[in-house]
């Protein structure tokens, strides 16, 4: 079968390994968190905060969060492999651990538009929270369903995995209490 003719999400499935898949996947669950995180804080001392600020410390965060992600690989190829990454390797490093900016496009874009004056910060810092953690559910229910496991199984596996998401997201809105 020519790759014309097969669907794009297959085509796409098997141009990375698998292990790039999860790496690559995991990096965006990490920034993802971080930028929930990120977002909550500000939110909690949005009166305070102008709008700059506001995008300024998310992308930084973002850029941190990658900057380590790619760090750590090139740290854990040189203990596992005692020898220091390819230049291929890093190049699929530094893709892997580019995907954290990806997950802060939209967050990234209302904070912008909010120093534009097209939004309210309030309205910005919003979007983002919903945002963040309706990607975090997606990845979680995509997961299970991805799974061979029964169906009951699959129920309880979302169930828990959805259970951690809340209670992250939960403990982030009570330290907005300080």
């Amino acid at each position: 079968m020519s790759s014309a003719n097969t669907p794009a999400r297959k085509r796409f499935h098997s141009l990375r390994p698998a292990t790039e898949r999860a790496s690559a996947l995991k990096e965006r669950i990490y920034a993802t968190f971080t930028g929930l995180a990120i977002v909550v804080v500000i939110g909690s001392d949005i009166v305070d905060t102008p709008a700059l600020t506001a995008f300024l410390t998310l992308a930084i965060g973002l850029v941190g969060i990658g900057a380590a992600g790619f760090v750590a690989e090139v740290i854990a190829h040189q203990v596992t492999h005692a020898a220091a990454p390819t230049g291929a390797e890093l190049r699929t490093m530094g893709r892997i651990s580019s995907g954290a900016l990806a997950s802060a496009a939209i967050p990234l874009l209302a904070l912008g538009a909010a120093c534009f004056g097209w939004m309210t910060l309030e309205s910005a810092i919003l979007t983002s929270t919903v945002l963040y953690v309706a990607t975090l559910a997606l990845v979680a229910i995509v997961a299970v369903a991805r799974t061979s496991l029964p169906r009951a199984q699959k129920f309880w596996a979302l169930l828990v995995m959805l259970g951690f998401i809340a209670l992250v997201v939960i403990v982030l809105f009570l330290s907005k209490l300080h």
